[in-house]
């Protein structure tokens, strides 16, 4: 009886060991499941960083590109509404023209 008792005592010891184990298995698995998850995540959000910033470099250079242009569009404007020649650049306005000329009724 003893033997019996002893033996079903460490069958039962191994069976809460095993048991043990098997959660540890398991809890390790789903440690590195959540590293690897992580991992993911972080490898996604650095991606979607870089692709943000490139986005505002490009819309920083559209909106200086656009300003530029804006500007040089507008000069032809005044240009055209005064009647100066094409090409004109406000330096190249000679003496002899009056400089009422830039500043006639016609432009805002």
């Amino acid at each position: 009886g003893l033997l019996v008792d002893v033996l079903g005592g460490l069958s039962a010891e191994m069976a809460k060991l095993q048991a043990q184990r098997l959660g540890l298995e398991r809890g390790e698995r789903a440690r590195k499941e959540e590293e690897r998850q992580l991992a993911e995540a972080r490898a996604a959000l650095e991606g979607a960083t870089r692709q943000a910033e490139a986005l505002q470099r490009d819309a920083q250079d559209q909106a200086q590109y656009l300003a530029q242009e804006r500007a040089r569009l507008e000069g032809e404007l005044l240009r055209v509404s005064v009647g100066l020649p094409s090409g004109y650049q406000p330096s190249s306005l000679s003496p002899s023209k009056p400089a009422a000329a830039a500043t006639s009724p016609d432009s805002p």
